[in-house]
């Protein structure tokens, strides 16, 4: 298995709310929190709600790849469809080829999403900067956090959108796919 997306939905899930029930275990603890306090520990009991939840998000993302008719996609074909949008390089089976057009589609479809990103993060990062001028300094680090947050998912993002885009331009100048047993070049006799 080569990337994330060929793991497991189980796994995916899991480690989505490590991270999450980590970070915002660990963000109790530099507040000032004892490890072993209600609130650092409730911060880390909301590992298992929110891996459930993201296990259902991304299920159902995984679903959209799936063809309507004909069994699911593998991991292995899920994982390629990816990779083809990711380097432009439009896939020659059929089936991952249309799951990188829904890959593509998808993206397409959060076109507003750096705009939207950038609202979102700065306005977390004034009420952090907000929070550390009126309340206590350590929301300095939270601010500085939301902000390289920021840029890095903007510019993220902004990469996916080129890049949907860019396969999407290149899937509609490919041929489409002939039979199998017929000749590739078009001639006819």
């Amino acid at each position: 298995m080569r990337g994330m997306s060929e793991w497991p939905l189980w796994a995916r899930g899991s480690v989505a709310g490590v991270l999450f029930g980590g970070l915002m275990f660990g963000w109790q603890v530099f507040s000032g929190e004892r490890p072993t306090s209600p609130v650092a520990l409730s911060a880390l009991a909301l590992t298992i709600p929110y891996a459930l939840a993201m296990t259902l998000v991304i299920a159902r993302q995984q679903r959209r790849l799936d063809p309507p008719d004909g069994p699911p996609l593998t991991p292995e074909e899920r994982g390629r469809a990816i990779r083809a949008v990711r380097r432009g390089e439009p896939p020659a089976d059929p089936r991952v080829a249309a799951a990188a057009l829904a890959v593509t589609r998808t993206q397409l479809g959060q076109r507003h999403a750096p705009a939207v990103l950038g609202i979102l993060f700065g306005g977390l990062a004034l009420i952090a900067a907000a929070l550390a001028v009126w309340s206590e300094p350590g929301w300095w680090m939270a601010a500085a956090l939301v902000t390289l947050a920021a840029v890095v998912t903007v510019w993220q993002s902004r990469v996916q959108l080129r890049r949907a885009t860019t396969y999407q331009r290149l899937a509609a100048d490919q041929p489409t796919a002939q039979p199998a047993g017929r000749p590739g070049d078009g001639a006819s006799g």
